[in-house]
């Protein structure tokens, strides 16, 4: 098991949770500035890191090579996150916007195939009866909804976006692709 962090050296250092010493670490382009928060996708293929020069970057977790970088906000990121389904990565800045990227279906491919291969052989029938019935009182999620990063919108206007989007589930919104 292993933890991602981003230093202000422009490292991508990896640490062994065992051990607590960076096993790994992997430097980051020269013009990148100093590296902010980091993230890491569900299946440990990708991690994505945000900079100071307000790009987000994504890496290949086992080379440490560059396969998607992209440009959008007009302030430093504040958070990124890889969504559960694992086809977009979500931003936000400091200046209130939150910004939703598809990410190219090759990359989404080799994360949902890496996550199917880890995948516990459980299946539902070895669940007990009880964890199986809760399960069914558990709301669904509502599908995430794609903005274009050309569409800075605030907090409020996003909720009122994706609310819009809610109550009317024909409704089109553009997306950005990020891609290498």
């Amino acid at each position: 098991m292993n933890v991602v962090t981003a230093s202000q050296d422009r490292r991508i250092n990896i640490h062994s949770l065992k051990t607590g010493k960076c096993s790994r670490y992997y430097k980051v382009d020269s013009d990148a500035g100093e590296l902010l928060k980091v993230s890491l996708d569900p299946a440990g293929i990708f991690v994505a890191i945000s900079s100071s020069d307000k790009n987000i970057r994504i890496f290949d977790f086992y080379s440490g090579n560059c396969v998607a970088k992209a440009f959008g906000h007009s302030e430093l990121i504040t958070g990124i996150k890889f969504t559960r389904d694992c086809k977009r990565l979500l931003t936000v800045s400091g200046d209130g916007c939150i910004f939703i990227w598809k990410l190219s279906n090759d990359l989404t491919k080799l994360i949902l195939e890496r996550l199917e291969e880890i995948k516990p052989k459980t299946s539902i029938v070895d669940i007990p009866k009880t964890i199986q019935e809760k399960s069914r009182e558990l709301p669904s999620p509502i599908p995430p909804q794609s903005f274009s990063p050309d569409e800075h919108l605030p907090l409020q206007e996003l909720h009122n976006a994706l609310s819009n989007a809610i109550e009317q589930p024909g409704s089109s919104s553009s997306t950005q692709n990020l891609t290498g």
